[in-house]
């Protein structure tokens, strides 16, 4: 038991220990370019224009107040890259390019929301334990289904378990 008063003791391996997984992707536009450096008037020699979406795992704490603590933990999943534009205006300066002669900026860089997923899990055998949010919108506080102060009817259920609580009654008619 904690200071605030609550518990958890895992039903498989005994463990009173719990963490937060949270995965998400980031996806950059690039803009590589390659500077023409002819006495032709082109606005580049070169110009290629592509996506790059990383997929990230942070496994964080839970504080005693049910707050998700600093990332303690952060791993690069995978990365996907995909072309969508190449434009090429001057054929000789690109045959003539050395790798570095190339000039990469980054258009936009956002986290898809999407993709955002959230798990609590056992720290001793890294189950899932099912869980809440005291606010709408995986806002506030997280509330393991498994603490001994975990109250359903205080909690909005992460989408993923929308339907068990529906089925056990634990979701209020107002949320429905």
């Amino acid at each position: 038991m904690n200071e605030e008063g609550w518990s958890f003791k895992c039903k498989k391996c005994g463990s009173n220990e719990l963490y937060i997984e949270s995965e998400y992707s980031i996806t950059k536009e690039l803009v590589d370019t390659l500077e023409c450096s002819c006495d032709e008037e082109n606005e580049f020699a070169a110009q290629r224009t592509y996506t790059v979406m990383t997929a990230y795992l942070d496994r964080m704490n839970l504080d005693d107040e049910h707050h998700i603590g600093g990332v303690e933990e952060a791993e690069e999943l995978d990365i996907v890259k995909e072309d969508i534009d190449y434009d090429v205006q001057c054929d000789k300066c690109l045959e003539e390019a050395l790798q570095n002669d190339w000039i990469t900026e980054v258009e936009s860089s956002d986290i898809d929301e999407d993709s955002v997923e959230y798990w609590v899990r056992c720290s001793g055998c890294h189950r899932e334990i099912e869980f809440g949010w005291s606010h709408p919108d995986r806002g506030g506080r997280i509330w393991p289904a498994e603490c001994t102060d975990f109250n359903p009817w205080k909690s909005w259920p992460e989408p993923r378990y929308h339907d068990k609580w529906l089925e056990c009654g634990w979701i209020r008619p107002d949320l429905r």
